[in-house]
């Protein structure tokens, strides 16, 4: 019964520190230097962040600007988008697989 328990509990440890190997999203690095370079002409520079909560944490947001996917979001991450000038829509989505 103690060696059911641990291989449960073994497993379930396992399941949860591969939930965020499915992520997707830019590195810190790609990041920054987005955030560092200059915003081009007639676009505006929006920043999304997501919380690193447990909910849908194994599964990342994705992100459309005008109907085109510009980006996915893993949880406790970001993006830098740059958009152009004038109305846009900018929709955020997290389905399961």
């Amino acid at each position: 019964m103690k060696q059911k328990m641990i291989r449960v509990l073994g497993i379930c440890l396992t399941v949860v520190a591969l939930a965020g190997c499915g992520s997707a999203g830019p590195s810190p690095a790609e990041t920054a230097a987005l955030a560092a370079a200059p915003i081009p002409a007639g676009k505006a520079r929006v920043t999304l962040t997501r919380p690193g909560t447990l909910v849908y944490s194994g599964v990342p947001a994705t992100v459309t600007l005008n109907g085109a996917k510009v980006a996915d979001i893993a949880s406790g991450g970001s993006a830098i988008i740059d958009v152009p000038a004038g109305e846009n829509v900018l929709a955020v989505s997290a389905r399961h697989m």
